[in-house]
């Protein structure tokens, strides 16, 4: 026997209570003498020792009444015996967990495994009493409890499932601490899943199972809902391999799809899409297990966000058969000319102005000492062509916001301005300023990183690897560092044109300024290319889109807008954000629970966009090792656990394992007896007082 309320136990001490009144209520008789009444003695004896019987009656029937009281609110409970029809059953504390992550949509040959889950869960619920508390466990932070049957089965039939990925031992371990705190002696967890490796445990070769949280007063009915043999295909991944994006030129996105099954599958169509347009499509076979890449090709013909995604042909799984990713191809690409002297810069503005027929460029020619009060964010691309930074702080919010600088040596640079310059943009370092002095004295490209996105499509295949070098009268010497990229070097090793991160923006340099008293690059056929090609990669690859997994956070600028309320475009619905209170400068958008585009505008203007993919880890449908599952089980609950299957006679031995019967209310109507006997006896012994008297 147990009790399920013991600190009630404490109340017993009020036995006590009817001891202490019998004595202070005992009197002892004074003996008087009369001879006239002598005769009486004898009677008097018999009946003083008859209320003395009854009077100890009494105080044992008192003390036994609130023992009785106390141990029927204590709960006392005989484990593993169950009283026919009778209604003090054991009350339970269950939480239900089931798995409603989207692989539990897998379409067995009796309907999917969350159908099944909720079908056997109903069941058992229809089973419980009104009063047991029955708790529904949503994700691992979230619980909905209710001591009502019906609202029990309502619950059920609300759930769906989700995009969400949660490990299986983490929602255990939450049921673990929730039913801790639960007043019932039965606690049970019902566990409902596909048993993935992937989702289940995460447990690594280091990690001990000794670290679990444990428990040997809960138990566990577990029922694998899964199927022995099962198949399934993914699209795991999807890149865009171009680092430059022009518009009617040939785009190239790199899908990554998995067959899961140990069959081989044949002739899977793979589509791509481009807003909501097939533009591509292919054809894949996959063996057992294996993983394979392929390139759909087609051209961009539009700008603005491109929405892209790969779709594969239906198969059992369907959720995981798309990746989504989009990209910003601008319209407009704003160039900031920061400059001492026009005159380091009159090829440069050249150059642009020749790359700029279709007006994509947009050119803003600037002083150094007059960019102070100038609004940096708002050009995709900056050249640096000066000996000093007057408004540094604003080029360093700029580059750690992920602005694009191009560094360009003015033609009255020194030594002293480049130690000043690699303070603030952090230029690498360097020997000197280099000076041939004559046109019989220079130096040439040695190395051009030809796989370098600026070169890739510039040059016919023919004409790879024979890039005319200009001649280089005077240079800067940059050394190499294993945080610069070198593009071009000279024949001495310096850098001609490298890049490097900073912060979450990009500097590239050159180490001659393109003026014919440096060099004579600016009358090479190369320099007007390269120019415009270095635009576009700097303008591309910070309009590139990074894939979230559903759950995860977006994070973007809110510091620059002047109109408080963001509408957002969600892939099943709209929402919006008003930031009227808001004083941070980036927002965490925590919606997304769905997979798809997500675009966000501000006064009708988009200012962010992302893409939201499922979790690949739940693609792979392989399941947890039963050695492991069931070490995991005897750690954290010994021997108090059940495993069933979907067609397993789980309800009998369901009712077997739960505890018994509750005393609590024979125990009332005991100490109710004991009461009415009490009054009689105490009637009877009052009568004897007074007859007495």
């Amino acid at each position: 026997m147990v009790f399920l309320n013991p600190s009630i136990l404490l109340g017993l001490l009020a036995a006590s209570i009817p001891i202490l009144i019998h004595l202070l209520n005992f009197r002892k008789l004074q003996k008087v003498e009369f001879s006239t009444l002598a005769f009486l003695k004898e009677l008097q004896k018999s009946k003083i020792k008859k209320i003395k019987i009854k009077q100890w009656i009494l105080l044992i029937l008192r003390i036994l009444i609130i023992v009785f009281l106390v141990l029927a609110f204590a709960r006392p409970t005989l484990e593993t015996v169950n009283v026919a029809n009778s209604t003090s059953t054991a009350k339970s504390s269950s939480v239900f967990i089931i798995d409603n992550s989207f692989s539990m949509n897998y379409l067995g040959e009796d309907g999917s495994y969350f159908n099944k889950s909720k079908k056997i869960a109903k069941e058992i619920i229809s089973a419980m009493e009104d009063g047991d508390e029955l708790s529904f466990l949503i994700t691992k932070d979230s619980i909905i409890t209710t001591t009502n049957v019906e609202n029990a089965i309502r619950v059920i039939d609300n759930l769906n499932t989700n995009f969400n990925s949660q490990l299986t031992q983490d929602k255990i371990e939450s049921a673990l601490t929730f039913l801790e705190e639960a007043n019932n002696l039965n606690k049970e967890v019902f566990l409902f899943s596909d048993f993935q490796k992937s989702t289940f445990l995460n447990l690594d070769e280091s990690d001990s199972l000794s670290d679990f949280k444990r428990s040997t007063n809960i138990k566990l009915y577990s029922f694998d809902m899964s199927a022995n043999k099962v198949s399934n295909y993914s699209i795991n991944d999807l890149i865009l391999k171009n680092s430059i994006l022009e518009l009617n030129k040939p785009l190239t996105f790199e899908a990554s799809i998995h067959n899961y099954s140990d069959e081989i599958v044949n002739n899977i169509t793979a589509s791509l899409f481009l807003n909501e347009e097939r533009v591509a499509q292919q054809n894949v076979t996959l063996n057992p297990m294996d993983n394979k890449k392929i390139e759909l090709q087609t051209s961009l013909g539009n700008n603005g966000l491109i929405e892209a995604r790969v779709e594969l042909e239906d198969d059992i799984l369907i959720s995981d058969n798309i990746f989504y990713l989009n990209f910003w191809v601008p319209e407009k690409i704003k160039i900031l000319l920061l400059f001492d002297q026009m005159a380091d810069i009159k090829y440069l503005e050249a150059a642009l102005n020749s790359a700029t027929t279709n007006g994509q460029f947009v050119i803003k020619k600037m002083q150094m000492k007059s960019s102070l009060n100038e609004q940096l964010e708002d050009y995709d691309v900056i050249f640096l062509v000066s000996r000093e930074i007057t408004n540094s702080k604003g080029i360093l919010q700029y580059l750690n916001q992920g602005g694009k600088i191009v560094f360009i040596p003015p033609s009255n640079i020194n030594s002293t301005n480049l130690s000043t310059l690699q303070n603030v943009i952090e230029l690498p370092s360097f020997d000197k300023i280099i000076t041939s002095g004559t046109i019989d004295n220079y130096t040439e490209f040695e190395y051009t990183n030809i796989s370098h996105p600026i070169f890739l499509s510039l040059f016919e295949n023919s004409r790879k690897g024979n890039i005319e070098s200009p001649t280089i009268l005077k240079y800067i010497k940059f050394r190499e560092s294993v945080k610069t990229e070198s593009i071009i070097k000279l024949m001495d090793g310096s850098v001609f044109l490298g890049e490097y991160n900073f912060g979450s923006g990009k500097v590239m340099f050159m180490n001659s300024t393109p003026v014919l008293e440096w060099n004579n690059l600016p009358i090479k056929g190369i320099f007007a290319p390269l120019v415009t090609r270095i635009i576009l990669y700097l303008s591309s690859i910070q309009n590139q889109n990074t894939s979230f997994v559903v759950g995860e956070n977006l994070s973007f600028n809110v510091n620059k807008l002047t109109f408080p309320l963001i509408d957002v475009e969600q892939p099943n619905g709209n929402d919006n954000i008003n930031l009227q209170n808001y004083h941070q400068s980036n927002y965490l958008y925590k919606h997304t629970q769905t997979p798809g585009s997500y675009k966000f505008y501000n006064n009708k203007k988009i200012i962010n966009f992302a893409t939201v993919n499922v979790n690949p880890t739940e693609s792979d449908l392989t399941k947890v090792d039963n050695s492991i599952l069931l070490n995991y089980y005897n750690t954290i609950f010994t021997n108090n656990y059940f495993i069933f299957t979907s067609s397993d006679n789980f309800m009998d031995k369901i009712s077997k394992a739960r505890y018994g019967t509750e005393l609590w209310k024979f125990l009332l109507v005991l100490a109710f007896l004991i009461a009415l006997v009490e009054m009689f006896i105490a009637r009877s012994a009052k009568k004897d007082l007074v007859s007495l008297n």
